[in-house]
């Protein structure tokens, strides 16, 4: 870090206006970040997580705000700290940011965070950065932001790599630098971070700051999926589905698709069913087809919505619905799916019974 910008920092005695976000050593594994938006139909580069945050503390005495006990450990840990314990350091700068067995004195938290930063602790460096990249506590500055994710990036930090990479990569707080996006992006790949290996994935598919190679980018997607990153699982699968940068296999594509569906994912719920209901890598199951657009509809994914219109117009993994099809279409069509909106003039003209306001509102469980 430029002596300019360090003298900057250590000179600040700005109280924290917001801590939120600010202290990892409460929640160590911080938010990995990505570098933009997902298209979920091409399972594109998405944003992976919130940036760090700080837990709720328990209740505290009400009318002093200190508990005797806390008050107790927190005088054993102020005493390790001043002795130069980093983890006592750790634990006192988040006592005094919430006031947890001490009065809240947040000069103190900055002052504590400060020590372990300048003595090359990669959490407090890490933290510090971003309280200059989202201005709390602090004045809003992306370069000095950038700078403390580096000198903790460089000290191991996988989060602050990741993070560094995506500032290279957007040209935040420093010159936009490709190369330099990719060398940060293969560090915290390789340290294990799944949502840097999907993004090194991204960046060999489209050959940003690397030579462009779809079988690496299958590679490194798949080490992701591995981990239960929900958008590889889909990405995989829809490259065994395809054949791209991997020998077409829909029995692997199925594979990956029900992986993303248990995890919860409407588009890996959609997707497995529709492998289900046409046998694709898998045994033709038309009900089990049905039940996994059920779960996907209710996750809001328009296309799932659709489908089940489908389904209860015409029998398919379920007995046949009229009213129940009405329903599904009209969610479907105020989400803007156009086949349903076809769908639905053409079951009310054949069938208008079914078409009335009743049908949309959901049984009372």
């Amino acid at each position: 870090m430029h002596e300019r910008n360090v003298n900057r920092f250590m000179k600040k005695k700005t109280i924290f206006l917001v801590l939120t976000g600010m202290l990892s050593t409460v929640v160590p594994a911080l938010g990995q970040t990505s570098f933009a938006q997902a298209d979920r139909q091409q399972a594109v580069r998405a944003e992976a997580g919130a940036e760090p945050s700080l837990a709720p503390h328990s209740p505290v005495d009400a009318e002093n705000n200190q508990d005797p006990e806390k008050t107790e450990i927190f005088n054993r840990f102020l005493s390790a700290a001043e002795k130069g314990s980093v983890e006592a350091q750790r634990r006192i700068a988040e006592m005094y940011a919430f006031g947890d067995g001490t009065e809240k004195d947040l000069q103190k938290a900055y002052f504590w965070l400060s020590k372990l930063a300048e003595k090359g602790d990669d959490v407090a460096q890490s933290n510090l950065a971003w309280m200059y990249y989202r201005g709390e506590g602090v004045e809003l500055d992306k370069a000095i932001a950038f700078e403390w994710f580096l000198l903790a990036a460089r000290n191991g930090n996988q989060n602050a790599q990741l993070k560094v990479a995506n500032m290279y990569y957007l040209g935040e707080g420093v010159a936009q630098d490709a190369q330099k996006s990719f060398y940060w992006t293969k560090k915290a790949a390789e340290a294990g971070v799944a949502s840097a290996q999907y993004n090194l994935a991204m960046m060999f598919d489209n050959g940003s700051g690397t030579k462009q190679s779809s079988t690496q980018a299958f590679e490194w997607y798949e080490k992701a999926a591995v981990l239960e990153y929900v958008l590889a699982q889909n990405t995989v699968a829809w490259r065994y589905s395809k054949g791209i940068g991997v020998e077409q296999n829909d029995a692997r594509a199925a594979y990956w698709y029900r992986k993303s569906a248990e995890n919860g994912d409407p588009f890996g719920q959609y997707n497995i069913g529709r492998m289900l209901a046409k046998g694709e890598g898998v045994e033709q199951d038309e009900k089990k087809a049905f039940s996994w657009w059920m779960q996907s509809a209710q996750r809001g994914f328009v296309l799932a919505q659709s489908r089940l219109g489908y389904c209860y117009a015409k029998g398919v993994g379920v007995e046949k619905d009229p009213r129940q099809a009405f329903r599904w279409w009209t969610i479907a069509a105020s989400g803007g799916n156009e086949v349903a909106k076809r769908n639905l003039q053409f079951l009310c003209r054949e069938n208008p019974q079914a078409c009335t306001p009743s049908a949309v509102t959901p049984p009372s469980p």
